[in-house]
């Protein structure tokens, strides 16, 4: 049996796989009890992507429970590739649950308490939170995040910046105030 040659012998092929892979106990897929110990084991990463995408605490659990049911649907997702596709089912379902778009001005009014630089994040406007998020944080390339939010490279490249200079002004200010609030007390 030579995998690297012209010939290939299927047979052989498929009885090492049973050999090295079904036979040792190792399942290749992930199952619903795989999905469900990625969702427990890293909340602490899913709820939180959930919540700055969606900028509201009800929708970031509905969301949360969404991609778990989407998750636990899947039964072609190799188990390595688990803790990644959940990641991506919470951002596909906040995109549903939100639906940022390019020229939409959805922002989000209700106070999300968190830290200050991640509800400077949630008060973005819709499409340039999705952009951040997606881009900066999760590391999807500016083709993966045009896809995943159906506009173009120039619009996601575009709302990156301007939202990295909302941020950036933001924090300015806070800092700014922080100095001013500092000499009149000191």
């Amino acid at each position: 049996m030579r995998f690297g040659g012209e010939h290939h012998d299927h047979e052989a092929l498929g009885r090492w796989w049973i050999d090295c892979v079904i036979d040792k106990g190792v399942h290749v897929y992930a199952t619903n009890e795989d999905f469900c110990r990625v969702f427990t084991q890293d909340m602490a990463r899913l709820y939180p992507l959930a919540l700055l995408l969606t900028a509201n605490p009800h929708d970031a659990e509905q969301c949360f429970i969404a991609a778990l049911d989407d998750c636990m649907q899947m039964n072609s997702v190799f188990n390595k590739f688990a803790k990644s596709w959940c990641r991506r089912a919470i951002i596909k379902n906040a995109i549903q649950r939100i639906r940022p778009g390019v020229s939409g001005e959805r922002r989000n009014e209700d106070v999300v308490h968190l830290n200050d630089q991640l509800e400077a994040v949630t008060r973005l406007e819709a499409f340039g939170r999705f952009v951040f998020v997606i881009s900066i944080p999760e590391g999807c390339s500016d083709h993966e995040c045009s896809i995943l939010l159906d506009s173009t490279r120039a619009d996601v490249i575009r709302a990156r910046v301007c939202a990295l200079r909302q941020l950036n002004s933001i924090q300015r200010f806070e800092s700014q105030t922080e100095e001013i609030m500092g000499a009149v007390e000191g």
